[in-house]
């Protein structure tokens, strides 16, 4: 059993800092939690820590819908944190405008993450059809456009998904180009570069066009996809014997220039990474979450899991089991698609699962109230983001990657598997 006292001190003390940090929004949030947290880390407590900590997606395509409305409620009652669209969520400009006006207005002092997988070329949930404004593939970006020109043209990108009513995209990736063969990165163009400076360069061109929009963005696969020779959507990426330390450079070069909003860590393996523990995905290793990233690199920002419904996670764990090692690890939000087999009620299992798993297990007690500040922080800053349009880090000049190619084949082959097989599905 743990210290009540303990973590309800740590609670508070949290919520002051990210106080300090975060402003006048994150201020109310302590006032508010204070009368719960006078008493001990109760239910109630938790229960509002824990629901900043899920991200689902959703049904419907419509502000109307009943199950868009469920959806404002648990915004409402704290039950979730966020949303995240998939592509059959997506119709057109007044309804998805519509949709996110009526999510944010559901919690006016934690307003959700209203997310989705926005990158460029075949990763876009919001398309031409749609009436979006497509921006190329990351791997053409780097080869036609400097840096200031990809600030640019993600600047038209990041005030478009403003304008849509949304304030988190998940990304840019962070990844290296090392396997072109990769069906999951490099076959998609999804990676800027093999280069780690290049991607690290258009990397903050990203971050910071989307800042400058009132968008946060989430560096992505950590510790790094790019060497992988199989797709964690359908199974655990073991990298082993293909991955190497450079590809923690554009993390740690993102992370040490401050353009490092929040990091989604990938379901991937490495033996070496992850010594001492038993196979399984990065995303739910406390080795790589609190060790690599936390530890090693000095990331004190809000860690996302990749999708926890990905088959890397569903076909090895229970569902409580990886909501469980999640949190241990050191995840602060937990992603759900909720897109193969949707349940209204996914979000109060998770509750109960990590209220449980607190009352006896002092370690995720500890992470749950650590990740509440976290995101309240991150949520508060998204009001206060202001400054020059462009800086030294996004306008480096660098060449335009000439030695980037991805066939064209290629992009529409994975293209249409990804239609098929997981459309929607987190990146």
């Amino acid at each position: 059993m743990f210290s009540i006292n303990l973590v309800t001190g740590v609670f508070s003390a949290l919520l002051m800092t990210s106080a300090a940090v975060a402003g006048p929004q994150t201020a109310q949030v302590r006032a508010d939690s204070k009368a719960a947290t006078s008493h001990g880390l109760n239910d109630s407590s938790l229960r509002v820590m824990i629901g900043q900590m899920i991200l689902v997606g959703f049904d419907g395509v419509s502000a109307d819908a009943a199950s868009v409305a469920a959806v404002r409620h648990e915004i409402a009652d704290g039950s979730i944190g966020g949303v995240m669209y998939l592509s059959d969520n997506v119709s057109d400009r007044t309804h998805v405008a519509a949709m996110n006006a009526a999510f944010l207005a559901a919690n006016r002092k934690l307003p959700p993450f209203i997310s989705v997988d926005e990158e460029g070329g075949a990763i876009a949930r919001l398309t031409a059809g749609n009436g979006f404004h497509e921006v190329p593939a990351a791997v053409d970006v780097a080869r036609n456009f400097t840096p200031r020109g990809a600030y640019e043209l993600y600047s038209g990108l990041a005030t478009d998904l403003h304008e849509w009513g949304f304030n988190l995209n998940f990304g840019p990736v962070a990844d290296l180009n090392v396997n072109p063969a990769n069906p999951i990165i490099g076959k998609l163009g999804r990676s800027f570069s093999a280069n780690p400076e290049i991607v690290a360069q258009y990397g903050a061109a990203f971050v910071r066009a989307h800042r400058d929009a009132g968008v946060a963005t989430t560096l992505k696969h950590f510790p790094g996809h790019g060497s992988s020779s199989t797709d964690s959507h359908k199974g655990l990426a073991d990298v082993s014997d293909t991955w190497s330390s450079q590809e923690l450079l554009p993390f740690r070069k993102l992370i040490n220039a401050g353009y490092a909003d929040s990091i989604m860590v990938g379901h991937l393996y490495d033996r070496a990474l992850q010594k001492g523990e038993a196979m399984g995905p990065a995303s739910l290793s406390s080795a790589i979450v609190t060790g690599l990233l936390r530890k090693d690199l000095g990331f004190e920002g809000v860690v996302f899991s990749d999708d926890l419904q990905m088959d890397a996670v569903e076909k090895r764990y229970s569902f409580g089991g990886a909501i469980v090692r999640a949190v241990e690890a050191g995840d602060d939000i937990l992603i759900f698609s909720n897109h193969k087999n949707p349940d209204a009620d996914l979000p109060e299992k998770v509750i109960n699962i990590l209220i449980a798993e607190a009352r006896r297990n002092p370690v995720v007690a500890a992470n749950i109230v650590k990740s509440f500040a976290k995101i309240s922080a991150l949520k508060a800053s998204l009001a206060e983001r202001s400054g020059p349009k462009v800086d030294l880090l996004s306008t480096k000049s660098i060449e335009p990657d000439t030695g980037n190619e991805v066939m064209p084949a290629d992009v529409e082959m994975v293209r249409r598997d990804l239609a098929l097989k997981v459309v929607g599905l987190s990146g």
